[in-house]
Parts: C-alpha cells; sequence; structure tokens
C-alpha cells in the first residue's frame, strides 16, 4: 500500500526484525543493568576479603581466625567467592570488583534470556522479561557476595532443565552436577537451592489423572532422579564434606539473628520491597486478565508459588522469586505479539538519516540520565539501597576514627567489645573483633565453643545486666552503637567508663 508522499507503509513484526536490530535492542538494557551496580563495597565483603587472603596463603581454615575468639570452629561456606573476590580487590581494586559484578551481571542477563528464549521462542517476551527482572535484580542484589554467583548457577540450572525437556537430550542434565559442584563451593549455604527448584519439574514429570484433569508428563522423572541423587553425591567434592552440604540448617531460622540483619526478615506490605513486590503482582494480574489466551505451566506455577512462600519468610529469597516469576510470565504470555508500522521510503527516496540519529541520540540521553541518577548521591534518599550505601559510609567514617585511636595508643592487652554491625570493618583493618557479620558462626551450635551471639543479644537488649556481661569477657574497650540505647546509656551514666570518641553512629568506651 502506498501513500501520496513517494513512501510505503510497512509492517514489521517486533519478533521478525532484522537480526541487527534483534542485536541493538538486546543490548540496551545492559547499559541501564550496569548503571545501577553499586560503587560501594557491601559490609560482608570486609569479611570476605581477608577470608579469602588467608585460603591463598594459608589453606582452609577449621578455626576462626578473624575475631579474637581463637577457639571456635568454623566452615567457610562461601570458601571460592573469597578467593574470587580476594584476587578482583587484591589485583585491582574496586574496579576489579566493579568489573566482577558487570561480568556476573551481563553473564546473569544472558543466561536468563536464553532461558525464557527456550521456553517461549518468543524474542519480544524474552526480551521484555528478562529486561524487567534483570533490572529488579540488578538494583539490589548485585553487589559483592556470594549470591552473584548463586544466581548464575541456579538460572544455569533451569537452562538444563528446560533445554532437556525441549530437546529430549539427557546431555543437558549432565551440567546440573557440575552445577552442584560449583555451588557447594562458591555458596554452600545456597546448595540446597539447586533440588529445591528441581522440585517442580518432578511434579510435571509425573503422570497425573484426577477427573477430566490428565497431565501429560514434561520429561523423564527417572532421569531426574538420577541427576539428583549424581548431583548429591558430587556435592561431597568441597573442602568441608558434608557439613558444608547441610550448612542451611544449622545458619538459618535463628530468630535473635533477624533482628539484626534485615534481609532475614518476612516480607511485609509496610517495607519497601513488600510494597514493590504487591504492586508488581497486581500490574501482573491485571495483565493475565487482559490477555486470556496464554496457558499456565505447572512447574513454572510450583517455581513461583514456592519462591513466594520464600520471599515472604526472608527478604533474602527474593531474588529468586523474581526469576520464578519472570519464567512464568514469560511462559503464559510465549504466544503474544503485535506489529507496528513506519514509513519506509521507496527506492527512489533518499534515507532521512538525521531521524536515525536523533533516535540513538535520545536512546544515548535516556541511558546516560539513567547512569547520571543511579551515580547521584542525593537522588531519592528514600531509596533502600540509597540508604544503606549512606549507613555503610557513616559506619566507616566513626570506625576509621576509632581505628586510628586504638592504632595509636597502647592497647596491649586489650579485649575489644563490638556491635554485630562493624565488627567485619575493624577486621578488615587488622583488629580481631568480639563478633562480626558471620553470625551464624557465633552460636555454640556451630562453633561448639560458646553462645556469643545470644550473650551480644541479651546485652544489647537489656536481658542480661550491662556489668554482667561486661565483666563476664572482662572488657576493657566497648565500640557501641548509640542506636542500642540500653547499652549506650549505661556506659554513659557508668564512672567505670570513659566515652572517649563519639561520631555519629559509633561511641568508643574505656575502662577507666
Amino acid at each position: 500500500m502506498e501513500n501520496s508522499s513517494n513512501f510505503v507503509v510497512k509492517k514489521i513484526n517486533v519478533n521478525k526484525m532484522p537480526k541487527v536490530l534483534k542485536i541493538i535492542f538486546w543490548l540496551l538494557p545492559l547499559v541501564l543493568f550496569l548503571s545501577f551496580i553499586s560503587h560501594i563495597l557491601d559490609n560482608d565483603f570486609y569479611f570476605l576479603y581477608p577470608t579469602g587472603e588467608y585460603i591463598v596463603n594459608n589453606g582452609f581454615p577449621f578455626k576462626d581466625f578473624l575475631s579474637w575468639h581463637n577457639n571456635m570452629d568454623i566452615i567457610v561456606q562461601q570458601w571460592l567467592s573469597t578467593i574470587v573476590f580476594y584476587y578482583a580487590y587484591h589485583y585491582l581494586g574496586i574496579a576489579g570488583l566493579a568489573a566482577l559484578m558487570c561480568v556476573c551481571a551481563i553473564t546473569l542477563y544472558s543466561l536468563y534470556y536464553k532461558l525464557l528464549y527456550s521456553v517461549t521462542d518468543n524474542y519480544f517476551i524474552s526480551l521484555v522479561f528478562s529486561t524487567v527482572s534483570l533490572f529488579i535484580i540488578s538494583v539490589a542484589y548485585i553487589i559483592t557476595r556470594p549470591q552473584i554467583f548463586t544466581f548464575n548457577l541456579i538460572v544455569l540450572e533451569l537452562v538444563a532443565l528446560e533445554l532437556f525437556i525441549k530437546k529430549n537430550k539427557i546431555g543437558y542434565l549432565f551440567i546440573i552436577p557440575i552445577i552442584s559442584v560449583l555451588l557447594v563451593n562458591f555458596h554452600s549455604a545456597m546448595w540446597m537451592m539447586i533440588f529445591v527448584f528441581m522440585l517442580p519439574y518432578f511434579a510435571q514429570s509425573l503422570p497425573v489423572k484426577f477427573g477430566k484433569f490428565k497431565q501429560k508428563p514434561c520429561c523423564s522423572f527417572f532421569k531426574l532422579l538420577l541427576t539428583a541423587a549424581v548431583a548429591f553425591t558430587v556435592g561431597l567434592i568441597n573442602p568441608y564434606g558434608i557439613k558444608a552440604m547441610f550448612y542451611i540448617f544449622s545458619s538459618y531460622g535463628i530468630s535473635s539473628i533477624n533482628d539484626y540483619i534485615n534481609e532475614m526478615l518476612p516480607v511485609t506490605i509496610a517495607s519497601y520491597d513488600g510494597k514493590f513486590l504487591f504492586a508488581l503482582l497486581l500490574v501482573t494480574f491485571y495483565l493475565f486478565n487482559k490477555y486470556k489466551k496464554g496457558k499456565f505451566e505447572l512447574r513454572f506455577v510450583l517455581l513461583a508459588l514456592g519462591t513466594f512462600v520464600l520471599a515472604l519468610s526472608s527478604g533474602k529469597s527474593l531474588p529468586y522469586f523474581y526469576i520464578s516469576f519472570g519464567l512464568l510470565c514469560a511462559s503464559y504470555f510465549k504466544d503474544f505479539s503485535f506489529e507496528f508500522k513506519f514509513d519506509k521510503p521507496d527506492k527512489n527516496e533518499k534515507v532521512n538519516w538525521k531521524k536515525i540519529l536523533a533516535l540513538f541520540a535520545v536512546l544515548a540521553l535516556v541511558c546516560a540520565g539513567a547512569f547520571a541518577f543511579s551515580s547521584d548521591d542525593n537522588t531519592n534518599e528514600s531509596n533502600s539501597s540509597n540508604s544503606i550505601e549512606a549507613k555503610q559510609l557513616s559506619m566507616e567514617n566513626d570506625l576509621d576514627v576509632i581505628i586510628d585511636y586504638l592504632n595509636t595508643h597502647d592497647t596491649d592487652g586489650m579485649v575489644l567489645f563490638n556491635s554485630f554491625n562493624c565488627g567485619q570493618y575493624l577486621e578488615f583493618n587488622g583488629i580481631p573483633a568480639f563478633i562480626d557479620g558471620r553470625a551464624e558462626l557465633f552460636f555454640e551450635r556451630n562453633n561448639h565453643e560458646a553462645d556469643y551471639f545470644e550473650d551480644l543479644y541479651g546485652f544489647e537488649k537489656g536481658t542480661i545486666y550491662y556489668s554482667d556481661f561486661i565483666d563476664k569477657y572482662d572488657f576493657t574497650h566497648l565500640i557501641v552503637q548509640q542506636s542500642k540505647p540500653i547499652v549506650y546509656k549505661a556506659l554513659l551514666n557508668d564512672d567505670c567508663f570513659e566515652e572517649i570518641i563519639r561520631g555519629d553512629e559509633y561511641s568508643l568506651f574505656i575502662r577507666k
């Protein structure tokens, strides 16, 4: 069909665009993902780095070497991650860690797009849901923690399972035991997630007949079972054996830890994450209702429901829900497509390169704006990731002054108490701490020595009288968080202690 201005009106299906355009549109979200990667070290990095340094120089530890509790048994459940972080930071500094996170983000986006496309065979839907899901994850969860490796390994597992179903080739399942070995060494606390993500596939691999409902198996139950058995067995290939494999059962579900680690708290509508989660669900359910041609696959429904329950019980599981929910949505909308029209000049008409260049200029400005927005420390102070970074920097500023004082004064015979969040930063700077961010390690059931965390909890909550706690360990120096008023006020009013340094959040007290 021609119009009156020597232009031909042409329709293009979004899934049948030229390959070069598909590549361009696939690459554009990467600019957004990478612009939101944090340039602030996560607090856990401060115990991950010295752990990696220790392993590189001394081998695998079985007794703690960071705190001043030298007799605690220890399992470094993320030992391989600590080595990667150590080498990245030791040789390249912050730039090395940023590059590592960028590589992990790009790999995750590529694998997740591959996963969605293997399920949908739909370029547009795969691009949309991989972009949305990975944007959410990149903003809050691509940080200097072992989870950046875990995300990639879990998505790779899903890719292997879906390709096995699609092509009916058992060779794809051989990847899963390899993933098992990698995950138990990169992040053994999450090793069990391999089998959690396999459960929905077991459910859909069974022939089920219930009344008029009849389920056709999606794959071989026996082959899945054999793969799971092999994956479980090879999990023993790690320095700590079966203890690392079952580390999750001794490190989670401790109620007192939840008061100190926000990500362990349940997700509720009152929280920032909860509001976003439920708003996302409302929008998606509206789209499900508007588009009635889609069909739900049992395995994707079970994945989404299972990870949703995990997310409600602990915010730490939210990214796994976003991965599963994006997969469910892509599967439901896999047949969706649309066409757009544009005026194509006929052969005698010159191409309007000005318009094309203007379009790319607009796209470049949008990407630059996103980068500037994410990099501006004064932007959106209520944003959770920004506020966390601000608190981190404030804590480090306070502790730097205290560390300088301790390093320039005679501290022979010092027995140091410190609040929970600041322990790893002290250890990173060469000062053994009373407690640090490895919360589960400080319980007797793990360290086989004493319940240091329960003592800390009772001290700061007031269920243990402050002077009894101090006398038990014979503390000479105390780094106290001012937001713990029971402890802080007690020391201020005790003539036996003097507040030597007072920062914005942390104070140093010395026994007179």
